[in-house]
């Protein structure tokens, strides 16, 4: 159910790091054509959306998944969409920690322990979708993207 969270032990991972999977996809080929609550509901076909943030200036947005299982569903399915006057681009975006730390082709990290800012480690733990549960911190954890409260604290990111 949505109180499902991951938190592995991955023998794969270095012994001074955690292992993150994305929930975020970037979306490129955003024009003014392409409307937040159509590429919501286009979406909500994989499961349930927890935020999108278009950029029409940019041409680009980022939406957030709850699940992590969901976005995996709708990167596939929705990566390159025809659309009015565009293609929209459906790929991993990096949602928490530090860019150089994200595989871009599967949407997970791999991150050194030592690279988490103070803000990044008070979100792993007390984030209510993903992170830890309320569970310290180890080394060699899988764990899905928390939430990070923008404005509060420095990201990694």
């Amino acid at each position: 159910g949505p109180g499902t969270r991951r938190f592995e032990r991955d023998p794969t991972i270095p012994p001074d790091s955690i292992k993150v999977y994305s929930r975020t996809l970037f979306l490129g080929g955003i024009t003014r054509s392409v409307r937040e609550p159509v590429l919501r509901s286009m979406f909500e076909r994989f499961g349930s959306v927890q935020s999108l943030i278009l950029n029409h200036n940019y041409r680009h947005g980022f939406l957030k998944m709850f699940r992590r299982d969901a976005a995996e569903k709708a990167q596939v399915a929705m990566e390159n969409v025809p659309f009015a006057d565009t293609t929209i681009r459906t790929k991993w975006g990096v949602g928490f920690g530090p860019r150089e730390c994200s595989d871009f082709s599967t949407g997970i990290s791999v991150i050194p322990i030592r690279l988490l800012t103070d803000a990044d480690r008070t979100w792993l733990v007390t984030a209510e979708y993903g992170g830890t549960g309320g569970l310290p911190i180890t080394p060699g954890i899988a764990l899905d993207e928390p939430d990070i409260e923008i404005g509060l604290g420095i990201s990694s990111k």
